[in-house]
């Protein structure tokens, strides 16, 4: 018997027929003008390199953009003790939560993460290590010693290889410019991530992977706040975080079996990498997970976690990781708010002193803060920094 379809139905129909074909337009134009602006090595009006030129490429066959993304712009450079204030009480907003359509212009916060220090000390709260060539004004990044850099190497390749991810980790020196423009995927993963959520372009792939977009654009703002403009930094930051997304999204047919994997295996490789600088960051979760898969995470975190919390981070290291997957070990949750959150910090703090956080050659503790990131599940980020004593 022949099955017909009712008036109302029909509509339907060719409604979604409508909006898929003006979406696959947006998207082909989109495309387009991506597919020039690479020829003149700009993406979305920033000159980038070769090599992000690539990244970009790859990561946006993937992620099927259909907006154009929004741009991306520096603040003027500001003085960061008005911007967090005396005792560091401000919180200051990177990206205000929403903008589901309006794509508002990305503003990357500029200031001095050293609180203009007369001296850029390595970040390991027991090494005196400075950096000799730091600007002496302007924006400076937050600095590990070349022996800290590598163990934090060493750290990153152990873990991977702990898990059977094989990906490049290259230790040799970035020329410069060698990451340029790369704050352009701020923008891709942004778009990307609205674009899911108000055009379910991401179908097919679960909202574990939404929740990894997130965290990536997440940490390359993190990136951009505090460990520019040193391509050293860059050179350990960006190719493993960005090589292991993009087996995260090839793989959307096994990402409850081997995405999930990954994406633990990419929180472990973010946190490791802030932890090392003096920065904790708050995973944004948006799927609930089972509690067996949850407490597997945090354990598998703990356990990844502990090369280099014996190194240069020692037992701050450890409360840091321990706070945030400790926590979701206990609780099955990744969230870190209100009290729990400062009882992270208060931890952090006890095992700074154990570790001889008063500062090398006894310097005022206010010129090494510790800095808390902290996201949401609409796109907001925000940032304070605390002393660590």
């Amino acid at each position: 018997m022949a099955v017909v379809a009712s008036d109302a139905e029909i509509l339907k129909a060719k409604q979604y027929r409508k909006v898929a074909t003006l979406l696959q337009n947006v998207g082909n134009k989109v495309e387009d003008s991506y597919l020039r602006s690479e020829l003149d090595g700009r993406i979305n009006g920033e000159v980038v390199s070769k090599t992000v030129q690539a990244w970009h490429r790859d990561l946006h066959r993937n992620l099927k953009n259909v907006s154009t993304p929004p741009k991306v712009s520096k603040s003027k450079f500001l003085d960061a003790r008005k911007l967090f204030g005396v005792n560091f009480e401000n919180k200051v907003t990177l990206r205000n939560p929403g903008h589901l359509g309006a794509y508002e212009e990305i503003v990357l916060l500029q200031f001095d993460p050293n609180f203009m220090s007369t001296k850029v000390v390595c970040r390991h709260p027991s090494c005196d290590n400075i950096n000799p060539t730091a600007a002496k004004s302007g924006k400076r990044d937050l600095y590990l010693c070349p022996h800290h850099q590598q163990v934090l190497r060493n750290s990153i390749s152990d873990a991977l290889a702990k898990k059977s991810v094989e990906i490049s980790t290259s230790a040799e020196k970035p020329e410069p410019g060698h990451f340029g423009g790369y704050t352009s995927l701020i923008s891709l993963l942004e778009g990307a991530y609205h674009d899911a959520k108000k055009f379910q372009t991401l179908q097919g792939k679960s909202l574990t992977v939404q929740e990894v977009i997130l965290n990536v654009r997440n940490f390359l703002m993190i990136t951009s706040t505090v460990l520019n403009p040193d391509e050293d930094n860059l050179g350990i930051a960006l190719p493993p975080v960005v090589q292991i997304f993009r087996l995260i999204l090839e793989n959307p047919a096994t990402v409850e079996l081997l995405g999930t994997s990954l994406i633990y295996i990419l929180q472990e490789v973010i946190e490791m990498i802030l932890f090392a600088f003096g920065v904790i960051y708050t995973w944004v979760s948006l799927a609930l997970r089972s509690p067996g898969a949850q407490i597997g995470a945090g354990v598998g975190g703990c356990i990844g976690a502990i090369a280099f919390v014996l190194g240069p981070w020692s037992g701050a290291a450890g409360v840091a990781v321990g706070g945030t997957l400790g926590g979701l070990i206990g609780n099955g949750i990744y969230n870190l708010r209100g009290e729990q959150r400062q009882r992270e910090i208060d931890r952090f703090r006890v095992h700074w002193r154990n570790v001889g956080g008063a500062g090398p050659n006894g310097q005022p503790n206010n010129q090494y803060p510790v800095y808390y990131f902290n996201g949401d599940a609409l796109g907001g980020l925000d940032l304070q920094p605390f002393a660590a004593i």
